[in-house]
């Protein structure tokens, strides 16, 4: 396990975002780093919070995934950023997504 999965997993949990097992995490953590390729942010941070203004974001093998759902988890990248949205809009939207590796 590198230290930025460590960091990103952790974030979340901080956040209230439970429930996951391990290959959960990971497919986030990968999902999460192809948000962060896809919005042009090379370590998330601040320059997330920008993709929450993008209608969605497509992501190969997925589809759209909403922008603020996009940027929240380009910004957990890193552990830089805490959650600024509701956790109950993005909660369902990343359970859908753990959904889509099934």
């Amino acid at each position: 396990m590198n230290d930025e999965y460590l960091e990103f997993r952790n974030v979340l949990i901080q956040n209230g975002i439970v429930g996951y097992d391990e290959n959960d995490w990971r497919y986030l953590y990968n999902v999460a780093k192809i948000c962060a390729k896809q919005g042009g942010i090379p370590m998330a941070g601040v320059g997330a919070v920008a993709m929450a203004g993008v209608g969605s974001v497509t992501v190969p093998g997925i589809g759209a995934i909403p922008g603020y759902v996009a940027g929240a988890l380009a910004g957990f990248i890193g552990g830089t950023l805490t959650c600024t949205i509701a956790r109950g809009s993005l909660k369902p939207e990343l359970d859908r997504i753990v959904n889509l590796q099934n």
